[in-house]
């Protein structure tokens, strides 16, 4: 199943990391260029100087007393010494240690070396004026050349392009470091945009989940951003639509049922009248037959009437504390023809009742489904048991049961199983768990904890 969140997050990490990475380089590579001009700049500023210095000096002498003054110890360090240095201890009490890296030489206009530091070295190449790079021993040099025109002398300053190239990369880094840095918190905060946006979208989800069938109460459209009215409208337009479909449904059921109450008892009454006339035995059996299927017509529409009053139902009404034993015992002594019919063994057992809060005509209706439907389907001579411990009832008979990959239809409207000889809607099961609903109590269907055949029905109040 595709997630708008995992979506949103993979692309949005994804453009800021690759937009940042971009930017990060392009911001190296600006950095690069732009120190590299620095550089730049102070050589030929570092010609101009020896340009102006050189002049000044050879007015007053010559310049084999300035060659002199730059010849000076060398006070090259040790590898112990240059190892012991750290990053932020480039200079020496001596001076620094990429002193050596810079350089210049002067010659005449004619080609002769006059002066050139220590560091300069004799294989460095004269160039035309300008800018240019020249490698020499391996090592690669930048350098700017000048002529003076009155002084008729050339002038070159160079400098090594490791140390230009060490200090740029580290100038570019600490740029681009921010940035980088920057990064982590900015995925942080989308993660959390992201993750605040879509929280409608979870309110939405969890309010219908929480909801049962019946609720078909319209969402509140100012509980939710404006980007969602379109999928709440449409949400509501849903349930409109569901509540209008279910209440014509509900109101056709209950007129149908309560027209067809009188008709019925009448046509019970014919019948019956002409069952007790009949002269032969095949016109008896017709007749007995035909009340058979005109109980189980009448014991239907019983139940739709009572599904249709349920239905309005939203909730539990004139609930008070009930004795849920007293009322099986009320229930079994009404349901006494039929156990004694079928010579049915009722067994009623009860430890530590509470009384529950509940409406106690509905929990009539409940236990009376659930113990018709006990001896119903349970054979002759056969044995039905109700235990009440506490708030829970447990209902079990000796009857055929139910599969259990049929037990969660079993409570659906008008399903049946494949037991058909006894009268029945396949209503019952779906009033049972209509009014367990209503008493927020959790109704269950399983097999004998015994292992006999037969169903055993638990209700659990809360």
């Amino acid at each position: 199943m595709r997630s708008i969140k995992r979506f949103l997050l993979i692309s949005l990490i994804s453009i800021i990391c690759l937009g940042g990475l971009f930017t990060a380089f392009a911001n190296y590579r600006d950095s690069q260029e732009q120190v590299e001009e620095l550089f730049d700049a102070e050589l030929a500023q570092m010609a101009r100087m020896l340009q102006s210095l050189l002049a000044s000096q050879m007015k007053r002498t010559n310049l084999d007393h300035l060659q002199d003054a730059l010849v000076y110890e060398d006070y090259a360090l040790d590898e112990k010494e240059e190892a012991g240095l750290s990053d932020g201890e480039e200079y020496t009490p001596l001076g620094h240690k990429y002193e050596k890296k810079l350089a210049f030489q002067v010659w005449s206009e004619s080609g002769k070396l006059l002066i050139q530091t220590q560091s300069a070295s004799q294989d460095l190449t004269r160039h035309q004026a300008g800018f240019n790079s020249d490698k020499v021993d391996g090592e690669s040099w930048r350098t700017f050349t000048l002529f003076d025109e009155n002084l008729r002398i050339w002038i070159q300053v160079a400098q090594q392009e490791d140390v230009r190239s060490e200090l740029t990369a580290e100038i570019a880094e600490h740029a681009i470091w921010p940035s980088l840095l920057l990064i982590p918190i900015i995925l942080l905060g989308v993660s959390w945009a992201v993750t605040r946006a879509l929280r409608p979208l979870s309110t939405i989800s969890r309010e219908l989940k929480q909801r049962d069938y019946a609720n078909l109460q319209t969402l509140d459209d100012a509980n939710y951003p404006s980007e969602l009215s379109i999928l709440v409208d449409a949400i509501n337009d849903l349930f409109q639509r569901l509540q209008a479909t279910s209440d014509r449904e509900r109101q056709f059921t209950a007129d149908a049922a309560h027209e067809l109450r009188t008709p019925l008892a009448g046509v019970k009454v014919h019948l019956q009248n002409a069952q007790e006339m009949a002269q032969s035995e095949p016109v008896s059996d017709c007749l007995r037959k035909a009340l058979r299927g005109l109980d189980r017509l009448i014991h239907m529409v019983e139940q739709l009437l009572q599904l249709s009053r349920l239905d309005h139902e939203r909730a539990l009404s004139d609930a008070q504390p009930v004795q849920i034993d007293m009322l099986c015992q009320d229930i079994l002594r009404e349901s006494q023809p039929l156990i004694e019919e079928k010579n049915i063994r009722a067994e009623f057992n009860a430890d530590g009742c509470a009384p529950i809060q509940g409406n106690p005509a509905a929990l009539s209706i409940l236990l009376r489904n659930l113990v018709d439907n006990a001896l119903r389907y349970s054979p002759k001579d056969s044995q039905i048991t109700l235990h009440v411990k506490n708030k829970t009832l447990v209902i079990e008979d000796q009857g055929p049961g139910i599969p259990p990959e049929q037990r969660q239809q079993a409570m659906e409207r008008f399903h049946r199983g494949k037991q058909q000889n006894e009268i029945g809607s396949g209503l019952g099961l779906s009033i049972c768990q209509r009014i367990a609903d209503l008493h927020r109590a959790h109704m269950s269907l399983d097999e004998r904890q015994d292992h006999q055949p037969g169903l055993r029905v638990q209700i659990s109040f809360p």
